[in-house]
């Protein structure tokens, strides 16, 4: 039995002019796997249609011309199939700022993705910078962003709870 695709939750992206920073603003964006994105970019598609939050790549399409629906969602209407090359390519949106955000982006720049802002640089430093110290405050940073990211006065703050 084939998938269906709620037509008002239908994106289309223009896979094949995006690089890696806008297709993680992408991702955050309408809630889709950014690693996904990334290895359908280096498969070579153009186009693709995706539902927001979804699963399924629903269709796609090589060289602007070879518009395909994806296996598990055939067969589509001619009314569906229209509806979907009418969608207008989304353009990037601007990368959330939210805690989840961060984490993901901190995630995806250590596994060496090529996604740096300088935007949510200063918003992660902004959100790892303790301004008062508080063993708790100073754990969390530490889970958040590792142990090399203290400063020398948050260790020796540190070194010194612990002697108490």
């Amino acid at each position: 039995m084939a998938l269906k695709f709620d037509i008002k939750k239908v994106i289309c992206i223009n896979i094949g002019s995006l690089n890696e920073q806008q297709l993680f603003s992408i991702s955050e964006n309408y809630f889709l796997g950014f690693e996904a994105l990334v290895t359908i970019k280096k498969e070579g598609f153009d186009k693709i249609w995706v539902e927001i939050n979804g699963d399924y790549l629903i269709a796609f399409m090589f060289d602007d011309e070879d518009f395909t629906v994806a296996e598990n969602f055939c067969p589509i209407t001619k009314k569906e199939r229209d509806s979907l090359l009418k969608l207008k390519p989304v353009k990037t949106p601007r990368i959330p700022k939210n805690e989840n955000c961060l984490k993901n982006y901190e995630y995806y720049l250590s596994k060496g993705y090529n996604i740096k802002t300088k935007s949510l640089d200063e918003k992660l430093t902004e959100m790892t910078e303790t301004k008062v110290f508080d063993v708790d405050t100073i754990l969390d940073k530490i889970s958040f962003s590792g142990i090399k990211s203290l400063t020398k006065s948050e260790l020796k703050f540190l070194d010194e709870q612990s002697k108490k």
